[in-house]
C-alpha cells in the first residue's frame, strides 16, 4: 500500500521506499500510519486512502501541530522575557 508524508506531501510506493528515503525504520513508518497523530522524526506519515483522505489528514494533523508549536513558542518567548 502506498504510504504519504503529511508534512512533504510526498507518496511512496511502500514502507521500504518512505523508511529508506528519510533513513528510518520499516516498523516505525507502519506504526506512525497505524496510529494517526503519531509522528517520527516531526513528521506525520499516512497509508494512502485518496485525497479526501489526505485533506482530513491534513486539516486534522498538520494544523494541531503548528497549534501546538505555535503555543511552545509563545511561552518560550514569554520566559525569556521574565527571564
Amino acid at each position: 500500500m502506498e504510504i504519504r508524508c503529511a508534512e512533504d506531501n510526498k507518496f511512496f510506493k511502500s514502507e521500504k521506499e518512505a523508511a529508506d528515503f528519510y533513513g528510518i525504520s520499516q516498523a516505525d513508518i507502519i506504526r506512525v500510519c497505524k496510529k494517526p497523530g503519531l509522528t517520527i522524526q516531526d513528521k506525520h506519515f499516512h497509508f494512502d486512502y485518496g485525497e479526501k483522505y489526505a485533506q482530513n489528514f491534513d486539516q486534522i494533523f498538520l494544523h494541531e501541530a503548528t497549534t501546538r508549536r505555535q503555543f511552545t513558542n509563545s511561552l518560550i518567548r514569554s520566559r525569556k522575557r521574565k527571564g
